[in-house]
């Protein structure tokens, strides 16, 4: 009965070996919530380095105009003022 592969220590061993090549849906979804939120955490980071950007973006791509056009219309109207009280 005492032959060196049923040691207790060998047949440990080999129940942890067997143990962990089994396919546990536990720790597979546990796995797959952790690398998505890892995902989710990474991606949030970057929008939020990248959020004065593009504010930048889209206030010059909308506003810009607008606050261009109005500007100009109201030297427009205080030429005219101008001539008007002269």
């Amino acid at each position: 009965m005492s032959s060196k592969n049923s040691s207790p220590d060998s047949n440990k061993k080999d129940r942890t070996h067997d143990n962990n090549s089994n396919f546990n849906p536990l720790i597979e979804g546990l796995t797959l919530a952790q690398s998505s939120a890892m995902a989710l955490i990474t991606v949030s980071s970057e929008i939020l380095e990248a959020a004065p950007k593009m504010i930048d973006y889209w206030f010059n791509t909308f506003l810009e105009p607008l606050t261009r056009t109005s500007t100009a219309t109201t030297t427009e109207e205080q030429k005219r003022e101008k001539v008007k009280v002269e």
